[in-house]
């Protein structure tokens, strides 16, 4: 079988699936310098709060030195309503609320390609 192009994959994907078009929030958030052993002693708490919050987290995970290793900040991609509604998520995460970020960036993203899930989807399509 003829491999699919990813214009004929996306062209179909997006027009079978609206999500494309919801809204979604980026946070980058930088710790202030040598946090990593607070980021570890209220990793549970933080943790528990993203696994119980309203907003649904599409992609979240810590930031890394050049090293490959250490922890400096954290990223998050999520699907929300508005930007405020982010920000309000942000403030209550227990990582903000111990005052561990140096700095937070929310901005407005546009997915254009998810090619992820344009795959699964047109994959179960040919089985």
């Amino acid at each position: 079988m003829k491999p699919l192009s990813f214009g004929y994959l996306y062209r179909n994907y997006a027009a079978r699936h609206p999500s494309l078009t919801d809204m979604f929030f980026i946070i980058h958030a930088l710790d202030k310098p040598g946090q990593t052993q607070t980021t570890l002693d209220n990793y549970a708490d933080h943790k528990s709060y993203l696994s119980s919050a309203s907003i649904k987290t599409i992609v979240s995970g810590p930031l890394l030195d050049d090293d490959g290793v250490t922890m400096i900040g954290s990223f998050f991609l999520l699907e929300a309503d508005s930007k405020e509604e982010v920000i309000r998520f942000n403030a209550n995460d227990p990582f903000a609320r111990i005052g561990l970020w140096q700095s937070v960036s929310i901005n407005a993203f546009n997915k254009r390609v998810d090619i992820v899930a344009m795959q699964s989807a047109f994959e179960s399509r040919r089985e």
